[in-house]
């Protein structure tokens, strides 16, 4: 698990993350989402112990990731799929890591076949294309085979056969090897598609945590009307909550059989009335309008 306990992080002119608590578990996908300038990347770098918290603690299955025996065999963090020396093989540099590390050189080439690289481990880096070094990167997580894997941006320069690859390897090492993956993205649809539990912060604090399976639940009512604002009164009467925007009601807390039959009592004749799903795209932007930085 990693936990974030009223993390705070403070630079001379502004605070960058406040007060931020939240919790990644094991044997889920945990999409870290937030507007630029939210503090994500600043939350990261103090879980992963490049930045020092002003307040608070970041805790790597119970520990800061200062006191862990060996970190590349509990947590494996993607940051930046170029940092690779451009003159290496990727077998040569994942070699170099597994050196570091204290691991088998052997793990060099099974991580390659895990990411889909095993036909070609001794093409320079420099040749790779950003998916390659995406997936490289991806590998060089993989090399101690850590409970924790934590990922910035995963998806970028993958084209949409790589990205279906991703979200099924991720989904893979969290559900049936019960690791805890935690990945930041601004990939919506993807990031939907992927992770079980989305974070939410803004301006340095948390927004909302919520798992995306409630989004199934998430259908507004869309009703319109040249009476729009006495179908409002109406649906508020009988108790849902309708937000409008000109002719058009958008109404929750009611089902769509509902609607229709107050618009009837009311004497409202409706011009439209459906379902809108909500998706995660939709919740993101209603949470943070205006947040960015």
């Amino acid at each position: 698990m990693i936990q974030a306990e009223e993390l705070t992080k403070e630079y001379r002119h502004f605070t960058a993350v406040k007060q931020l608590s939240f919790a990644a578990e094991a044997g889920r996908v945990t999409g870290f989402l937030g507007p630029n300038g939210a503090g994500k990347t600043t939350t990261i770098s103090m879980i992963l112990g490049l930045a020092e918290p002003d307040g608070g603690q970041a805790l790597v299955a119970g520990k800061p990731f200062r006191r862990l025996g060996n970190p590349a065999t509990a947590v494996g963090a993607v940051l930046d799929g170029g940092a690779f020396h451009d003159g290496r093989s990727a077998r040569a540099s994942l070699r170099a890591s597994c050196a570091a590390a204290g691991l088998p050189a052997s793990r060099a080439g099974e991580v390659l076949e895990t990411v889909g690289l095993s036909d070609a481990p001794d093409r320079r880096v420099g040749k790779y294309s950003l998916g390659m070094r995406q997936r490289l990167s991806l590998a060089q997580a993989l090399l101690g085979d850590p409970q924790v894997l934590i990922l910035d941006e995963p998806a970028n320069g993958l084209d949409p056969e790589g990205i279906v690859w991703l979200r099924k390897a991720l989904r893979r090492l969290a559900h049936e090897e019960g690791k805890t993956v935690f990945v930041s993205s601004h990939i919506l649809a993807e990031m939907q598609a992927t992770v079980d539990t989305v974070v939410v912060i803004a301006e340095g604090q948390l927004v909302s945590e919520f798992a995306v399976g409630e989004l199934a639940g998430g259908r507004t009512v869309i009703a319109r009307a040249n009476q729009a604002d006495r179908l409002a009164d109406a649906v508020e009467r009988g108790g849902g909550k309708a937000v409008r925007s000109g002719e058009q009601l958008s109404i929750s807390g009611l089902n769509a059989d509902r609607v229709g039959e107050i618009a009837l009592e009311a004497g409202v004749a409706l011009s439209a009335l459906g379902i809108e799903q909500q998706d995660l795209e939709q919740r993101y932007m209603e949470l943070t309008a205006g947040k960015g930085r």
